[in-house]
């Protein structure tokens, strides 16, 4: 964690909680132009298919490595070894049927990310990571069987991640679940659970829908019925609120009934929250199957309207797959969510890119390749260092890694290597002369990809709680710099970066670049 310094050098500041930056929402968030796309870094084949992908730093450099959970209960931990490009070394056998829903943060707070993911039949497994990977260990917690989601959101306000988990019920019958394990020094206890009025409820996302300051859950539901024959007849289908009481405990907050379709052929599949229009709420994108064959599978953007009438749909997409993964990310760094999509398709695996206008309305950019057959799950990050966000997309039978090839025009953060006991120089460039840059950093990572993270308003990459670091003015030739010393006694932590430079009402925004403060 860097630390001012007390020398007179230029551009020196002292780092301040980031409570005191408040920018309006009204200003405009602009980037340079450049044109978005993916190029096909590699594929990965795998014995059994993937459900769950997660990028997280797990080792002792400055580069993001790879998480992947498959069907057949394996796990396998990935190094990255430069320019985006993996290797196995790790694999836990074992880790339940049908497991899912992998997460990665530092759960027992010793600076190391650890994994945490669902068994099919419910129970939910911390592997604690150590710095010689075969001393990593696991330890468990059970909720009631058949989990759809898995998603970490601090439920209690007190700094430290906690895990939510979803239920469903076979479509047969039964009620869905929403259960909630607290993080109790560094151990995931299960504390409170709710019984949900509909049987099928495979996605859930966080958000502060009452703005109380704590974090709700937003979930999609359905009461379906399935024949012997395989047919699907949905007779309710709704996204609803569940409301935080501050200490983790969830009620039933309003609801939104969707549409069913031709004879109740639209099962919903998975949601995704953020604020896609900028307006300081947080709005909703979900997909609905389409059950009957030959028929459209759709895609709706809701907007959020208030706890009295929640959500309003203010698009509706027609895309040529099932929507099987749906996730918002600001892809494009200019500001503002962008939508991606993908289907269980099984002669290709195109992951589908909607670019967002700045209010809310998506449309069709570009189909990124990936050769991933089924994809139905993904994470977004930098893989390749390069402070552009990636794409690790995981399906039927492999994994794969899109590496974001735009053609980026500025501005630019650099930053020495972080040594404890040592001076470091923070540097921006092509940035607008004559304005103002200002420099954060962050110990939790990005903001969740499905999710929305604001500093006064605007939507950002960093994670909360992100520190500023500090001010700088912007020379002729559009660099500032800052330097800091970072503590003798600093961790050998990940650190996320990113800068703002400022001229009146226009913000443009660098990157997010990972670094880590190195071990002596």
């Amino acid at each position: 964690m860097p630390q001012n310094t007390a020398t007179a050098r230029p551009f020196r500041s002292t780092l301040v909680p980031l409570t005191t930056f408040a920018l309006g929402t009204h200003m405009l968030c602009e980037m340079s132009q450049a044109q978005l796309s993916f190029t096909l870094q590699e594929y990965y084949p795998t014995i059994s298919d993937v459900t769950s992908v997660r990028i997280a730093p797990l080792s002792d450099d400055a580069l993001a490595d790879v998480a992947v959970l498959q069907e057949y209960g394996l796990l396998s931990y990935l190094e990255n070894v430069g320019q985006g490009r993996l290797q196995k070394v790790g694999l836990w056998t074992g880790v339940g049927d049908d497991p899912l829903g992998l997460i990665s943060f530092d759960v027992n707070n010793n600076a190391l990310f650890d994994l945490v993911w669902t068994e099919g039949n419910g129970r939910v497994q911390t592997l604690y990571q150590r710095r010689r990977l075969s001393d990593s260990y696991a330890l468990s917690a059970s909720v009631p069987s058949y989990s759809a989601d898995t998603i970490k959101v601090d439920v209690d306000r007190d700094g430290a991640e906690d895990v939510a988990v979803l239920r469903t019920r076979r479509l047969s019958g039964g009620y869905g679940g929403l259960h909630i394990l607290q993080n109790r020094q560094g151990v995931l206890t299960p504390v409170s659970s709710l019984v949900l009025t509909r049987n099928y409820c495979p996605s859930f996302a966080p958000g502060d829908f009452d703005q109380d300051g704590d974090m709700d859950l937003l979930t999609v539901e359905a009461d379906v019925y399935q024949s012997y024959y395989n047919e699907y007849k949905v007779n309710d289908s709704q996204i609803a609120i569940y409301l935080n009481d501050g200490r983790g405990v969830f009620s039933p907050g309003p609801t939104t009934s969707l549409y069913l379709g031709r004879n109740g052929s639209l099962l919903v599949e998975r949601v995704a929250a953020g604020d896609t229009d900028n307006d300081g709420d947080i709005d909703a994108v979900i997909s609905l199957r389409q059950t009957e064959e030959g028929a459209p599978s759709h895609v709706l953007a809701m907007e959020y309207r208030g706890l009295d009438s929640p959500f309003e749909i203010s698009q509706q997409l027609y895309p040529s797959t099932n929507a099987r993964v749906v996730e918002l990310f600001d892809l494009d760094l200019d500001g503002d969510l962008d939508l991606l999509l993908s289907g269980h398709v099984e002669s290709h695996g195109d992951i589908a890119v909607y670019t967002n206008n700045g209010h809310g309305t998506f449309e069709w950019s570009l189909d990124v390749s990936t050769g991933v057959g089924g994809a139905n799950c993904i994470d977004i990050g930098d893989v390749n260092a390069d402070g552009l966000p990636d794409l690790l997309i995981g399906g039927r039978y492999g994994f794969a890694v899109a590496v974001n090839t735009m053609n980026w025009l500025g501005p630019y953060l650099e930053s020495d290597p972080l040594i404890p006991g040592e001076e470091v120089t923070f540097q921006i460039t092509e940035a607008p002369p004559g304005g103002t840059a200002e420099l954060y950093y962050s110990l939790a990572g990005y903001r969740p990809s499905a999710g929305m993270v604001r500093l006064g308003g605007m939507v950002v990459e960093l994670a909360e709680p992100a520190i500023r670091i500090g001010r700088a003015v912007i020379g002729e030739r559009g660099s500032a710099e800052w330097a800091s010393r970072i503590p003798e006694d600093a961790k050998s932590v990940p650190v996320y970066l990113q800068a703002y430079a400022r001229l009146g009402q226009r913000i443009v925004k660098t990157p997010c670049i990972l670094t880590r403060v190195r071990r002596k």
